[in-house]
């Protein structure tokens, strides 16, 4: 596996945790420390729970009939959706239980079968690099009868930390694990935009 080409899939979603993470990170939406309440002391800090997110851009994956990939030649396209997440902290770091959708559609040359469509769960450090991916598979059987079926995913990850406050600077990001001409046709769909 291509390390360096996954970040350079990843750069969007990195981004815009980076954005996210310094427009925020001042935000307080339930305490504000005005004359009234300065003399108070402060409750100790409490942490907070890695970002988890679907990738926009990753979050659909087509397979095609032959060389084209126009619409025209897709026979089956996934999507990844519905992400709920929670974490639980201890001493040794954090744990992520989430689930989501995995939803698989036929396209026009779609002829039933058994189709697999790989995604990843990756964790992000504070600094946006990958340093743990996994990639995880669930074979969907359409058929002429049901050309949309769907599975609920369940993800659990473990982020081993020496100290827990710092799980808020960790990010948990999942996508198809894409090739080229899936990535071209997202682009070119809109996919993510």
């Amino acid at each position: 596996m291509d390390l360096s080409l996954t970040t350079r899939r990843l750069a969007p979603l990195i981004l815009t945790t980076a954005f996210l993470s310094v427009s925020l990170g001042g935000c307080s939406w339930f305490h504000h420390k005005g004359k009234a309440d300065s003399a108070k002391t402060e409750a100790p800090a409490t942490p907070t729970c890695p970002l988890t997110g679907i990738v926009p851009q990753l979050a659909q994956a087509s397979q095609f009939d032959g060389a084209a990939t126009g619409y025209s030649n897709v026979t089956y396209t996934a999507s990844l959706s519905a992400l709920t997440s929670h974490c639980a902290m201890n001493k040794q770091g954090v744990t992520i239980d989430a689930t989501l959708k995995l939803t698989l559609q036929q396209g026009p040359k779609g002829k039933g079968g058994t189709f697999d469509f790989p995604y990843f769960v990756a964790i992000l450090d504070p600094a946006g690099t990958i340093v743990a991916k996994s990639i995880f598979s669930s074979p969907l059987s359409p058929n002429e009868r049901q050309p949309r079926i769907g599975s609920k995913e369940a993800i659990h990850e473990f982020i081993p930390l020496a100290d827990p406050m710092a799980s808020g600077s960790y990010s948990v990001v999942i996508g198809f694990q894409l090739d080229d001409r899936q990535i071209a046709f997202n682009r070119s769909s809109g996919i993510g935009e």
